[in-house]
């Protein structure tokens, strides 16, 4: 393997395009701004970090209680429908 294939192979960041709304990306500009992200790459990544801490580590600050299935509305049952046709 050339060592011009093991430098990209170590590369950790990938680009990619998003479309994302207004508002969010309002956010990330005052974070910018603000001096609190370095670039708009810098703020969507700490973003997606903590969303992904949060979700690994305790889902319900994301989904909110975890309910147990007897805590689940019950659907009723559906009858089976007589496929005999004369």
């Amino acid at each position: 393997m050339s060592s011009r294939k093991q430098a990209q192979n170590r590369v950790k960041a990938l680009p990619v395009t998003v479309t994302i709304d207004r508002e969010l990306l309002e956010w990330i500009e005052t974070r910018v701004a603000s001096r609190r992200a370095s670039s708009r790459s810098h703020a969507v990544n700490q973003a997606l970090g903590f969303m992904k801490w949060a979700l690994e580590n305790n889902p319900e600050l994301f989904y909110g209680p975890i309910r147990s299935s007897s805590q689940l509305p019950q659907q009723p049952r559906q009858q089976p429908h007589d496929t005999n046709r004369y």
